[in-house]
């Protein structure tokens, strides 16, 4: 390990010391856990990203029961292509943000309470069960939320049965060896949720996210991974992922070199520009 990185690594490890201990018992929250990305070609972009562009994979892309998904680690949180209009809605025409997923500190049924005492509108905990060996086996457990994003998107706790730290471990580790790959990507920076009345939406995040720190008006920093961003706008919606890369050069040669067309602003770059793989991705370069 270079000594450059010790400063850094220490700065770190002190901003989320300094989180955690403003969570306070009240906290529910910890991070994003993955954030739901939902298309109609589902497999066309996972297998884009998964293959040329060498992200890690987290899970395959599987059909578990009423929709499927593939899972894919972008540095810092895990991106779950799929096809949820099974679980309610309409398939949309082109790829939108669908949900967040977030870590609970304690457990499902824990935030659950602590929903209630934050007078949060919540479903039920709902398991999602498979069978091994003829015995039925939780591998997770979601607690919708409702009431505070936008009326179409999903947000909820997931309480993973088994490690799903190791996974994501083995996924850092393999992307650190690629140096990011093609892409040269570093991470997910801020999820951009779109609202009409800033004002009410930050109360409502701000009730949800207790145990962030709120760096400025509707930016709300967790524990860990991507930063949520409140920005004005005509509609509530999950709008756009602003992913970091090490290098905006090598991204545009990586993006040519699989003919994925782009909208190149400069110091950005936009994918959402209409074509197949048009997801709601801003890139930009880490100072």
């Amino acid at each position: 390990m270079s000594l450059r990185l010790l400063p850094l690594l220490l700065l770190a490890c002190l901003s989320s010391n300094a989180i955690a201990a403003q969570a306070g018992a009240d906290s529910t929250i910890s991070r994003i856990d993955h954030i739901l990305i939902e298309q109609k070609a589902t497999d066309d972009s996972f297998q884009l990203f998964a293959n040329q562009l060498q992200v890690p994979v987290i899970w395959p892309m599987v059909k578990y029961g009423p929709f499927s998904s593939g899972g894919l680690y972008f540095g810092n949180v895990v991106l779950e292509f799929g096809q949820f209009a099974a679980l309610g809605g309409v398939a949309p025409e082109s790829p939108r943000l669908a949900g967040i997923a977030f870590q609970p500190l304690k457990s499902a049924a824990a935030s659950m309470l602590e929903f209630d005492q934050h007078q949060i509108a919540h479903g039920p905990a709902e398991p999602f069960t498979t069978y091994r060996d003829g015995k039925p086996q939780a591998l997770w457990t979601n607690v919708r939320i409702s009431g505070i994003g936008p009326a179409d998107s999903w947000l909820f706790v997931c309480e993973y049965h088994f490690d799903s730290k190791l996974r994501q471990t083995a996924a850092f580790d393999e992307l650190q060896k690629l140096k990011g790959g093609p892409l040269g990507l570093l991470g997910v920076k801020e999820v951009i949720i779109e609202t009409p009345d800033l004002q009410a939406a930050r109360a409502r995040w701000k009730n949800l996210l207790s145990s962030a720190i709120e760096q400025e008006a509707g930016v709300f920093t967790l524990s860990s991974g991507p930063v949520i961003r409140l920005a004005q706008g005509k509609s509530e919606a999950l709008r756009s992922l602003t992913i970091e890369v090490s290098s905006l050069s090598q991204t545009r040669a990586a993006l040519a070199a699989q003919s994925i067309a782009y909208d190149d602003k400069g110091t950005e770059i936009l994918l959402g520009n209409g074509n197949v793989h048009g997801l709601p991705f801003r890139l930009v370069q880490r100072d």
